[in-house]
């Protein structure tokens, strides 16, 4: 009941990329929704700015598209995921979403077992390839972080209510 998994932000992730509209994410959306793929949310640049406000994210024209710049250094399950939709504050400052492959040059992981346990990773975004566009997503980042913080909340009830249970029995 408490095992921890990408589940969570590969589904936040999932409904940011199909509001896109990109048909380029049918693949990666239809592999999430059979299990075959996760992917890890990269939102924040830092430890007191909450997902509201994506951190900066720099992007670059390149030959085949795009390329990114910018650091999120509290991305949960980074190494498990093949894919980090990398949500930042674009050039006006509005949210946008970048799609890119973890393994690639100009992406870097380290483990931060400095602040806990479990599957925490600083993520360094240095040119990083994107898969397809940068989208913006402004209009629609409240209510995919809303619907996020409404399955955190779901889940954590569940789970106090397993601990009750689970309690109550053993009295």
């Amino acid at each position: 009941a408490l095992y921890q998994s990408p589940y969570a932000d590969t589904v936040t992730a999932a409904a940011l990329l199909a509001a896109t509209g990109d048909p380029a994410y049918g693949p990666l959306l239809d592999a999430a929704a059979g299990g075959a793929a996760a992917v890890a949310l990269a939102v924040r640049s830092d430890g007191l700015t909450g997902p509201a406000r994506p951190g900066p994210l720099t992007v670059h024209p390149a030959v085949d598209g795009y390329a990114v710049t910018g650091r999120r250094p509290f991305t949960a399950f980074a190494a498990d995921c093949g894919h980090l939709a990398v949500v930042g504050a674009g050039t006006g400052g509005e949210p946008v979403l970048a799609l890119v492959p973890r393994e690639q040059p100009g992406v870097r992981l380290t483990r931060r077992d400095d602040i806990g346990r479990g599957d925490l990773y600083a993520v360094e975004l240095d040119r990083a390839a994107v898969s397809g566009a940068v989208h913006p997503v402004g209009a629609v980042w409240p209510a995919v972080l809303a619907a996020a913080r409404i399955r955190q909340a779901a889940a954590l009830a569940g789970a106090a209510r397993a601990a009750v249970e689970l309690a109550a029995e053993r009295l």
